[in-house]
Formats: C-alpha cells, sequence, structure tokens
C-alpha cells in the first residue's frame, strides 16, 4: 500500500513563530504577499480520534511571499470545540463523531440551541473587505482571526444577529468592495428555507452581520428538511442555487439525537431527486417562477456561472459550471478520516467527480424546463476548482484548475472549459517521495495579456519536506518551490487565497 494517504496528518503543535524556507528556483518579483489555508490540522487526542474528514480541527496556515522569500507559520484555531477536546481528552459531537460521553439531557438541548462545541471554523478563510479575515464553517458560528498572529480577534454567532437565518455557510462570493455575498438555513418556519444573504462592507462596525440583508428566501422542496448546500453561482444578474439530491432531514437529526448517533446520520441520499435549480434575481430577489429541473446530482463546488445574450442583447441562457458526484455512488459518510488515511476510496465511484456544464435557457416559455447537466470530460476527476476569480466570476470564462485525489500521483489539473478535451496536468511524484498538493490559488500577473496570465500556489505535504509549489498558470511548469524545514509540518487543507501586499495591506503587516 502506498503511503501518500499517510499526509492526512494529525499535528500535536502549531509553528506559530515564522520559519524560513529554502527558495528552489525564481519566485516572480511581482508576487508580494502572503497565502492563508485553512483545514482539519487535528484529529488525534491520545487514543481517541475524531473519526470524519470534517471534524478535524482547523489548523490555519500562513506563507508570507516578500522580496523574494517565503515564511510559514500555522496556528490551530482555538475553538470552543478545541479548547475543551484539548483539556478533557473528550470528543465531542460533530459532523462524523459522537461524544460518548454525552447523556440524553445534554443531547436534548441541541434541539433548542447551538452547542458551543458545534464551533470548528476548518473549511475556509476569507477576506471581509481588504483589512479582515474570517475563518468559516457551516454551522451558527465564524471567527475573525488576526493576519499577524493566526489568533481569534472575535466569535460571531450569526443567529445572535440573523433572525432569518440559524446558520453561515463556507463559500461567500467576494464583491469587488469586499461585501459578501452568502447563504444560510433558516429551520425557524416549515418547510425550512434557504436563505440568501448579503453582509455589505461598512468600515465601522465590529460584526460584520450587524447590517446584514436577506436578498431572498427559498422555501425548500422538503418539509422535514433541506437538501445540503456548500456553493452557489452568481453573475452580474442572477443566484443561481442548485437543490440537490444529499438532504439532511430533521427527522433523522432528531432520532439521532435520541440514540446518539453522529451528524451525518441525518444526511441521506435521494438517488432519484430531481436536481432542483431555482434562479434568483440578485437585484430585487425575485424568484423566477419555473421549475428549472436536472438529473440527480450532489455538488460540493461551483465553478462558474454566466449569462449569454443574444445580437439583441436579449438574455438567452445561464451557463452554470459545477464539480459533479453520482448520487448512486456517492455517500458523504464514506469521507472518514479512516478512508481517507488509508486510501480505500481511490479509484473509486465514491469520489469520482468531474466538470458538468447546466445550461438554464431564460427564454424558454414553458414552466417546467429539464436542462441537460452535460459531462464535460468524463476522464479528468478533480475537486476544490479554481478560476481567476477577480476578473472572470459571473462572466464567460476559459480556465479551471483543480486537485486531483482520485489516482495516485496526486496532481493538478488545467482544463480549457469552452474545449474541454484540452487538459494540462502536474503530477507531484518521484522515485522516492510522496506528496499531497492543495486545492490550486491563482494569482494574476500585473499586466495580464490573457485569463490564464498567473501563477497558482500550492502546499504540498510531502514524505520528506513540505512544500510551497509555485506554477505557471498558462504550462503547469513548477517555477519555483520553498521548502519547510524538515521538522515543522504541515496539514491537509481545503481552502484559502492569496492576500496581495498591494490590496490587502492589513493582511500583511
Amino acid at each position: 500500500m502506498s503511503n501518500s494517504s499517510k499526509l492526512l496528518r494529525s499535528l500535536t503543535k502549531s509553528e506559530q513563530s515564522p520559519v524560513e524556507a529554502n527558495v528552489i528556483g525564481e519566485i516572480p518579483k511581482w508576487l508580494n504577499g502572503t497565502l492563508f489555508r485553512n483545514g482539519p490540522g487535528r484529529f488525534k487526542y491520545g487514543d481517541k480520534t475524531y473519526e470524519h474528514l470534517f471534524d478535524g480541527h482547523s489548523c490555519i496556515h500562513k506563507f508570507q511571499i516578500k522580496n523574494g522569500k517565503v515564511f510559514y507559520s500555522n496556528k490551530f484555531l482555538e475553538t470552543h470545540s478545541y479548547k475543551k477536546t484539548l483539556k478533557e481528552s473528550r470528543l465531542y459531537s460533530v459532523f462524523g463523531t459522537i461524544d460518548v460521553c454525552s447523556n440524553l439531557y445534554e443531547r436534548m438541548k441541541l434541539v433548542f440551541q447551538w452547542p458551543e462545541t458545534l464551533d470548528n471554523a476548518n473549511i475556509n478563510l476569507v477576506p471581509y473587505g481588504n483589512d479582515r479575515l474570517f475563518a468559516l464553517t457551516e454551522t451558527n458560528t465564524m471567527y475573525e482571526i488576526d493576519p499577524s498572529n493566526l489568533c481569534i480577534i472575535n466569535r460571531i454567532q450569526i443567529d445572535k444577529y440573523l433572525q432569518q437565518a440559524t446558520t453561515t455557510f463556507a463559500h461567500p462570493h467576494i464583491l469587488e468592495d469586499g461585501s459578501w455575498i452568502t447563504m444560510g438555513m433558516n429551520f425557524k418556519n416549515f418547510p425550512p428555507h434557504y436563505e440568501l444573504i448579503e453582509y455589505k462592507k461598512v468600515d465601522d462596525i465590529k460584526v460584520i452581520c450587524e447590517n446584514a440583508e436577506i436578498i431572498a428566501r427559498v422555501p425548500s422542496s422538503h418539509y422535514f428538511g433541506l437538501s445540503y448546500f456548500h456553493s452557489f453561482g452568481l453573475t452580474k444578474n442572477y443566484i443561481v442555487f442548485l437543490e440537490q439530491s444529499i438532504k439532511f432531514d430533521v427527522k433523522n437529526l432528531l432520532t439521532g439525537i435520541f440514540t446518539n448517533k453522529a451528524f451525518s446520520n441525518a444526511f441521506c441520499m435521494l438517488d432519484n431527486f430531481p436536481t432542483r435549480i431555482h434562479v434568483i434575481n440578485r437585484n430585487n430577489g425575485q424568484i423566477i417562477q419555473k421549475k428549472f429541473t436536472s438529473e440527480p446530482l450532489v455538488v460540493f463546488h461551483h465553478i462558474n456561472t454566466y449569462e449569454v445574450y443574444d445580437l439583441q442583447n436579449n438574455l438567452c441562457e445561464i451557463i452554470t459550471d459545477v464539480c459533479a458526484y453520482d448520487p448512486k455512488f456517492f455517500d458523504i459518510k464514506n469521507f472518514t478520516y479512516e478512508n481517507m488515511y488509508t486510501e480505500s476510496l481511490l479509484g473509486t465511484s465514491a469520489i469520482r467527480s468531474t466538470a458538468r456544464r447546466i445550461t438554464i435557457p431564460m427564454k424558454n416559455e414553458d414552466y417546467e424546463i429539464y436542462c441537460e447537466a452535460k459531462e464535460l470530460n468524463p476522464n479528468v476527476v478533480f475537486e476544490l476548482p479554481v478560476i481567476n476569480y477577480s476578473r472572470f466570476n459571473g462572466k464567460n470564462y476559459q480556465f479551471m484548475y483543480a486537485a486531483n485525489y482520485f489516482t495516485l500521483p496526486f496532481s493538478i489539473v488545467k482544463m480549457n472549459m469552452q474545449n474541454p478535451s484540452e487538459v494540462l496536468e502536474k503530477k507531484y511524484e518521484s522515485e522516492n517521495g510522496k506528496y499531497l498538493p492543495s486545492e490550486p490559488i491563482f494569482v494574476e500577473s500585473p499586466s495580464p495579456k490573457s485569463e490564464d496570465d498567473g501563477i497558482l500556489l500550492v502546499m504540498v505535504l510531502s514524505d520528506k519536506k513540505d512544500y510551497l509549489s509555485i506554477l505557471d498558470a498558462k504550462n503547469l511548469k513548477e517555477i519555483a518551490k520553498a521548502e519547510i524545514p524538515e521538522d515543522v509540518k504541515g496539514a491537509f487543507t481545503f481552502h484559502g487565497f492569496f492576500a496581495q501586499s498591494d490590496k490587502f495591506k492589513k493582511l500583511n503587516q
């Protein structure tokens, strides 16, 4: 058996003091700023292990790039869950792990209020405006982070400020002025609702959701539940939200609370549930009153969404590209720490996700409209897709970059979305090493001549020295790498972003 998956580490210590990396090759002179990343950094506490990939406690990683040099540091996010687990050596209930020490009274309180230990913000790290940094997950809690030392500035429970929403989520769309358009759940009404929310950029507020505005409320197609959601599409004028085959069932949740089952037990697969496509006018919040559907899909990540117009400037269709799984094979409960660590899912349909293009006709007069989810290239399996977001999010675009965790050696792929057979791949392999690359982050060149004129930043875990890999986004050639000292270790990350020093000055102090 290969050792690659053993790079899904459980760290026991942070490296808060920056260490200098050894740079091999030449970092572009214009590349100055900080790469922030977030993910599950610690699973094990003594002989106890958090059981699901989503359950490991957050570790935030930071690569400072300045004048050709790179400095690395990391820090555990000191949430209530992390501190109580560390102090008591007790595993608290999270997504796929149960608290064996809990009693029925403690669990029944979950029906009425969020437990303080369900606050492990280990999914994403994003800017608000150009001067504030937030760690996100998919409960009611987010954390504002001090970019200089990665310590917590503020713990924010959004349900204290937003009466209409009980959760936040991990993938807000970030507008040009730094505002967010985000989503949440509302279980206070039946059927439950999906809430689309704007956190407007306001300089003098302490809590970013104080002045939040509800854009739209979309009722669930399930009376006692909601389809799971992790991202959505955004164009200049519209929001596209997919209500999909993986359902969060309230009845299953209540049963699980009574019998002490993991929260993941509340999720069930509806293999034959057609994907419901909700199109919302982002300017006035009106939901397009048509029943758009597609084939059953499971989608974590939207790639991009854009509008298509005819020669008379009339809206013809909306294109939404997603990274999708087949619900007949997908089970979110399979994404355990053990399965990821032992590579038992590699090459199986359980983790096979490919690019699908959904075309939504906007001139069709019918009420019920089926929209094909066309598989663009069945041979390219990937996750964690990114684009040249700052210039092409919501616009017609050409290139997507992503990570391949389906087959060894793991790699970074680039797909031409206008000609999907045109694919490049950077494989991370050698005779003596094992490597685990992260989601690639695109950074545009200062005076770009094309959409892919820039570099990709990839955090690579190795059984020897971890490093930052810097790729030319045009051809995926590695132009430089910054090796971290061997006694300093990183951990697996889901998402992050690059704060360029000229735009995000406060995040680079």
